[in-house]
């Protein structure tokens, strides 16, 4: 999922729905994104998020940090890009555990 917003003042909502995207390897939304659905952490192929330039975004869902068993259920997950974003940006504990276990990669 690619979504780049150059200039316009918009305010993407992705739906719940975006869980039935199960093959989603990167999503990438730039500057439109003040809030992650919780859903994404359904899309456990997922390797890349970035959420660059989003400057209304504040927090991730700590549903990407959810487990199955002793595994993290984004087993994939390498790279965070969160350059930009909210001055009050704030990675939950479950997410900087997550980062630290797994050896994912944050920009920011």
């Amino acid at each position: 999922l690619d979504f780049i917003n150059e200039g316009a003042t918009l305010d993407l909502h992705l739906p719940p729905s975006i869980s039935r995207f199960k093959k989603l390897i990167v999503i990438h939304i730039t500057g439109c994104l003040s809030e992650l659905p919780k859903e994404v952490s359904e899309l456990t192929e997922l390797m890349f998020i970035s959420l660059a330039d989003n400057p209304k975004l504040t927090t991730l869902p700590v549903q990407l940090a959810d487990k199955s068993g002793n595994e993290y259920k984004m087993k994939d997950l390498s790279l965070i890009n969160l350059k930009n974003v909210s001055p009050a940006f704030k990675l939950p504990a479950e997410i900087q555990k997550m980062v630290a276990d797994k050896g994912i990669t944050v920009l920011d």
